[in-house]
């Protein structure tokens, strides 16, 4: 019997409502009905392995709001559960809740398992280059060399473009220095995290 999973994006980048998903879980109905249903969302408030730092209170407020507006379009309540993020998949197999939010790569075994909704926040990776370069995307990078952040899922949009030079790095700010300053020709980076670094360069 497949899960429900709500998709953080660790992988692409864009938008799509959960509100516009049929957030129909295991067994269950969501269509209107005088009795209202009952969930229990699983949720990791640290949404590893994204790393949000000091914004975690505020992409876990987000989730939050966004479970109160679903409450207000379904025929349902949802409650939160928190759990840590090496045991949240433990419990949805336990079903001590029917669903969770996730920031985990949904690798194909993932999706022999579980399903997921439509991404509802970007999380992904982005190409940063200096404001005077034309390249708008990863296609734009051919034969230039592309910085990425050593361990980071990056590397897997990387590989799909075998004729970008690619180095990597340790550090964020070095990083995006390294491509302020000429470097580099690009970097990818986590949306949420690197918005922060471009913002004051």
């Amino acid at each position: 019997m497949n899960k429900r999973i709500l998709h953080l994006s660790c992988h692409y980048v864009f938008f799509a409502a959960v509100l516009l998903i049929s957030f129909c879980l295991s067994g269950c109905s969501c269509g209107s009905s005088s009795k209202e249903k009952s969930y229990y969302i699983g949720i990791d408030p640290t949404f590893y392995p994204l790393g949000f730092g000091k914004k975690e209170k505020n992409v876990y407020g987000f989730t939050r709001e966004l479970l109160l507006e679903m409450t207000e379009h379904l025929n349902a309540r949802f409650f939160v559960v928190k759990a840590n993020w090496d045991n949240l998949f433990e419990g949805l197999e336990a079903n001590k809740y029917q669903a969770v939010f996730s920031a985990r790569y949904p690798y194909i075994f993932m999706k022999d398992k579980y399903n997921y909704s439509n991404i509802m926040l970007n999380t992904g990776y982005a190409l940063t280059v200096r404001k005077n370069e034309k390249a708008r995307s990863l296609e734009d990078m051919q034969e230039k060399l592309v910085g990425y952040i050593r361990g980071e899922e990056s590397i897997n949009l990387l590989e799909k473009y075998p004729d970008i030079i690619v180095k990597i790095y340790d550090s964020m700010p070095l990083l995006l220095a390294d491509v302020n300053n000429g470097f580099l020709d690009g970097a990818l980076v986590q949306v949420i995290k690197g918005t922060s670094f471009v913002n004051n360069l």
